[in-house]
């Protein structure tokens, strides 16, 4: 009955209408990482092609990438994590986390330091490890289209950010055509990775009129542990801690399951005006994190009955609720968005079997987020447009740990509050203006406020009278905890394009990005608590600091872009960038009463406890970029060979010190067949020593590797196949980005797990998706 009605709303609003607002008009750039396609129905492969907005268009950046669905679509054949999809843009790589959870990272900046957006919403972590980042609240098969700005981002895209800006976003609704009724389309897929023995399956469908466009979509994905291509652990009987046995090549702590997304969408159309609601909804049974020292679970174990440990998948905590309302209209002076939404987050954590050794150390966090943003671009002259706007952002966090029992002791006694009644409140202003002067310069001009408040309660540890709890809560709670930051951002940005196969881009921006809660908030010096707060993967304690100040940040970036006049038999790309960054969040060594005293302070082969610090910054790097087609034949195809090499530096002028985490000289390069609908892809990925290392971290060096990846896969009208061997040749390597291994045994304690020990990457593995459409 339900859907009859359906039906015949959306068929009877099939009216007369003008055409619908469009997505402002792009120039196809080809990247220097780009093969020529063979056809214009086959253009997936790996290190595709990218697409750079050019004047004149809303929203516009002259250094933006964008990959669509033909470059999108081999790449979810390996991968369940969306942040897995940026790992071919040039200037991008990944933090390490869980199985779904990477950080991007760009040019040497990552998490919070970029603004990350899901279908136009800026949404928050709620954990002191950071699990749940803004990427892992949608599916890569929900994925149609990502944009990064790297570095110089236009102020009406940036805002409480250093970095550059991501943009991941879902299929845009379709509506039906002026001869069809209404319009019914439908996708499936599933697919299967034999490391790890990963698996999971998506489906969704589509109804629409001319005006009217209901859709709904949902995904599955769960994971064992993966292995490496060897052993990797030191030995010890911190081996035999947790209540499963694990192989010496097994990651410990790299699983998940349970993992669904649903999401259910509206749309209405009607002349030049759109208007989309969607609410969707993921569930999370359980997620590990080999670099930090808890999970994400369904439920802790009984403390009564602790060796009965049963993840509950019928009441998983970890969910995720999203509602999203927004519009766009074109008027004769211009175009409108507006958008609203709301994020209600519920997470818990403890240890999965891997590493629980019968102690039990239930978190729970929960925190809501109500953002929006207004903006208007006003087409001012032919040349000229104005855009002016406002955005905002309210985030409400409470975090607390339940204690294992009534008795006062380290973790019983009263809750535990590692942050009481959390708010940050940031609200912009922001105008630009875009001029293309002549039909070859275009410049762009922007200036932004941001006005960000930030407060927490008051504290308190398990039992006042034990260790530092007391002293540390009490010293907390005499402080005024609200903070005010006025930043202000602006951007000059000049593009020449001297002729159809050379182009030319400077900028120079300034942008600031005011502490996160957990930087400025958690409290005490305790080492099982501070071990708490760790969102770096890199095994240390953490202490907040109250007195933290904005980071600012002054970048430089060039780009130099040469390529033929058809954009796709070669081309060059070079990027350099330089940037400054003054009141730059590092870490030092603590020094408060309960950090370990003088051994804390010169420990160099061990985990220590550390405290956030204003100090000064410097990254630079640069991104090279390439492709050429070999040759094309006809009943052969086509043959390209494209590839990528990137470098960043990143160094504390306070210190001396190197910065944390960042990825040494790597190059990717690929041979890519292609004939009609079948596409094979031969890659290879070389990645240098990591020896330049962050010392008040004790971060932990890792060599040079080298993989060799194997693709293969055909695209029908209505199915498409994809084949894959990854790591082909069985490689042994350390992530260098991918942190401490701490995925079994006593985590709890900062000597319960050897120092020294890094995760590592994934063994050979054999991967298949296959995706149906009709």
């Amino acid at each position: 009955m339900l859907a009859s009605s359906i039906v015949a709303l959306i068929s009877t609003t099939s009216l007369d209408a003008r055409a619908l607002p469009t997505a402002p008009a792009q120039t196809a750039v080809a990247s220097p990482a780009a093969p020529a396609p063979d056809n214009a129905e086959t253009t997936a492969a790996t290190l595709t092609p990218v697409v750079v907005t050019a004047g004149r268009t809303g929203d516009s950046a002259p250094s933006t990438v964008r990959r669509g669905e033909p470059e999108l679509a081999p790449q979810r054949a390996a991968t369940s994590d969306s942040a897995q999809l940026l790992q071919d843009i040039p200037g991008v790589s990944l933090y390490g986390a869980g199985g779904i959870s990477s950080l991007p990272v760009v040019h040497g900046l990552a998490d919070d330091r970029l603004r990350t957006q899901v279908d136009g919403m800026d949404l928050m972590t709620a954990c002191p490890n950071h699990m749940n980042s803004a990427l892992s609240f949608i599916d890569p098969s929900s994925v149609t289209s990502v944009e990064v700005f790297a570095g110089i981002t236009p102020v009406s895209l940036g805002g409480d950010s250093i970095g550059g800006t991501i943009q991941v976003k879902s299929a845009p609704p379709k509506f039906a055509k002026a001869e069809q009724n209404f319009l019914v389309e439908g996708q499936a897929g599933t697919f299967s990775r034999s490391n790890g023995n990963a698996r999971g399956y998506n489906f969704g469908a589509t109804l629409a009129g001319r005006h009217v466009n209901l859709s709904y979509a949902e995904s599955h994905s769960e994971a064992d542990n993966y292995r490496a291509a060897k052993d990797f652990k030191l030995p010890g009987a911190w081996q035999a801690m947790g209540e499963r046995s694990l192989a010496g090549n097994e990651v410990g702590s790299s699983e998940y399951g349970g993992s669904r997304n649903r999401r259910l969408g509206l749309a209405l159309a009607y002349a030049d005006h759109l208007v989309e609601l969607s609410v969707s909804e993921q569930r999370l049974n359980y997620e590990g994190f080999p670099n930090q020292r808890m999970d994400m679970i369904a439920s802790s174990p009984d403390p009564a009955d602790p060796a009965n440990y049963l993840v509950d998948k019928d009441q998983p905590s970890n969910v995720n609720k999203l509602a999203n309302l927004a519009y766009t209209g074109q008027y004769a002076w211009g175009q409108l968005e507006a958008r609203i939404f709301h994020q209600d987050l519920k997470h818990h954590m403890d240890m999965i079997q891997d590493r629980f050794y019968g102690m039990l150390m239930p978190m729970d966090t929960e925190a809501t987020t109500l953002g929006g943003m207004l903006k208007g671009s006003i087409e001012l002259s032919p040349a000229d447009t104005l855009r002016v706007g406002s955005d905002f952002q309210n985030y409400r966090l409470n975090d607390w740990w339940p204690p294992l029992g009534p008795v006062p002791g380290s973790m019983s006694g009263d809750d535990f509050w590692n942050i009481r009644d959390g708010r940050r409140d940031r609200l912009g202003l922001f105008a630009e203006w875009e001029a293309q002067w002549t039909p070859t310069w275009l410049t762009l001009v922007g200036l932004r406020s941001d006005t960000v408040t930030s407060d927490a309660g008051q504290v308190q540890g398990y039992a006042p009278g034990f260790g530092n709890y007391g002293a540390d809560a009490a010293r907390f709670n005499a402080r005024d905890h609200r903070r005010q930051d006025n930043n202000i951002d602006w951007t000059l940005l000049s593009r020449y394009t001297a002729d159809a196969t050379q182009t030319y881009e400077a900028g120079f921006a300034r942008k600031t990005r005011s502490p996160n809660l957990y930087e400025r908030y958690p409290w005490s010096a305790f080492s099982m608590a501070a071990l708490m707060n760790n969102f770096v993967g890199d095994g240390n304690a953490y202490i907040g600091n109250l007195d933290l100040k904005p980071e600012v940040a002054h970048s430089f970036s060039t780009t130099a872009d040469w390529h033929a006049a058809d954009q796709t038999s070669w081309g060059f790309k070079a990027t350099a960038y330089l940037t400054y960054v003054d009141n730059f969040i590092d870490a030092k060594r603590c020094d408060l009463s309960g950090c370990g005293g003088a051994s804390n302070l010169t420990k160099t082969n061990g985990y220590v406890s550390l405290q956030y610090v204003n100090q000064s910054a410097q990254l630079y790097g640069f991104d090279l970029s390439g492709h050429s087609l070999l040759g094309r034949r006809e009943g052969f195809g086509s043959l390209t060979l494209s590839g990528a090499l990137n470098y960043v530096r990143g160094k504390n002028r306070t210190t001396g010190d190197n910065l944390y985490h960042m990825m040494p000289l790597n190059l990717k390069m690929a041979l890519v067949h292609r004939l009609a609908g079948w596409t094979n892809t031969a890659e290879i990925l070389w990645v240098d020593n990591k020896d330049i290392i962050s010392q008040v971290r004790n971060e932990v060096q890792t060599s040079d590797y080298s993989l060799l990846n194997l693709r293969t896969s055909y695209d029908w009208t209505y199915a498409r196949i994809d084949i894959g061997l990854e790591n082909a040749l069985n490689q042994f390597y350390l992530m260098p980005l991918g942190g401490a291994y701490l995925g079994q045994g006593n985590s709890m304690t900062t000597n319960g797990i050897p120092w020294g020990m890094s995760v590592p990457g994934k063994g050979r593995s054999f991967n298949v998706a296959l995706n149906l459409r009709f």
